[in-house]
């Protein structure tokens, strides 16, 4: 009787080796090709994100040019504006109905539009939307110098920044205008559009989970500074930087240099995430859509214990 148990549980052993080893071989190959297509969605499904907001990006850029372009090319604003500077001194009667047009006639066409300044070749404010700033000189700031100083017939759109007359964040657009006899340049028309439109992009988190955010940032000397309110640390947006060598600024440092892809790192929380990376080229902006890792691949573990089970 012991030899046939014996014998008994030789068999057993033996038909739960055949039967386990070949299901256990099975299940890990299962879970290594799941596991690898699991991890190739998630990837995907990040870069489609960090893509989609990129083009949304893009296109409100496009569109804040375009309104400042057919701003600029106004026929109403340019002929007061050549009567208000070229035919001797300031014509009060000119400006009085600039600032009448700019204000009854343009800034209703976008509620985003905070201010509408027009310049003339010196840098002076002749008219605005923004009264407080009549008559201030603005030779010294960029919207001027890159148009004026440096002969850029062109629109040229700046990263946000906080503006002293309006008192908050604006993403300003500035666009050259011409002499309606001679063509040349008498002027600068100057849009700022409340920055919250860029937040309003990027807070929309739709599909990227409960840790999800999308930042956006600019190389600023050899760091890096974010120009969108970021969810985790709303107080210190505009203040953050991040230095160009540090681990945290790998993904934005790839996306400044025109890449685009994925890589698993901290963020400036120091939280692992998966950070999909992507460049807006017409700005130079680099954009970054991620994840904590946890969430991500969550999926990943629940496949795993599936597995063991």
């Amino acid at each position: 009787m012991k030899a046939f148990w014996t014998i008994k549980r030789k068999l057993l052993l033996f038909s739960l080796c055949v039967t386990l080893i070949p299901l256990s071989v099975i299940t890990a190959i299962y879970y290594v090709s799941a596991r690898k297509e699991i991890a190739h969605q998630i990837n995907h499904k990040m870069i489609a994100v960090a893509e989609s907001k990129k083009l949304h990006i893009e296109a409100f850029l496009n569109e804040i040019k375009t309104r400042s372009l057919d701003f600029s090319s106004d026929g109403y604003i340019r002929s007061r504006l050549e009567k208000s500077v070229l035919e001797g001194p300031l014509n009060q009667d000119a400006i009085t109905d600039l600032n009448k047009h700019l204000k009854s006639n343009k800034i209703p066409l976008d509620p985003d539009i905070a201010a509408i300044t027009v310049l003339d070749l010196t840098g002076t404010v002749v008219a605005s939307t923004a009264e407080s700033v009549i008559g201030e000189d603005f030779s010294d700031r960029e919207e001027y110098v890159n148009i004026i100083d440096k002969n850029r017939n062109e629109v040229l759109t700046y990263p946000p920044h906080f503006s002293e007359y309006l008192d908050h964040n604006v993403v300003e657009v500035s666009a050259p205008i011409t002499s309606m006899k001679s063509g040349e340049i008498i002027g600068i028309i100057i849009n700022a559009y409340n920055q919250e439109i860029i937040n309003r992009i990027t807070s929309n988190r739709k599909g990227m989970g409960d840790s999800g955010e999308v930042v956006v940032g600019l190389i600023d000397g050899d760091s890096i500074k974010f120009i969108n309110t970021l969810r985790y640390a709303p107080d210190d947006s505009f203040t953050l930087k991040v230095p160009l060598n540090e681990e945290i600024a790998k993904p934005m440092k790839l996306a400044l240099e025109g890449h685009t892809g994925t890589i698993i790192g901290p963020d400036y929380r120091h939280i692992d995430v998966i950070a999909a990376y992507n460049y807006v080229s017409s700005v130079g902006w680099g954009l970054v859509a991620k994840m904590d890792k946890t969430e991500a691949f969550q999926p990943l573990n629940t496949l795993r214990n599936t597995a063991i089970i």
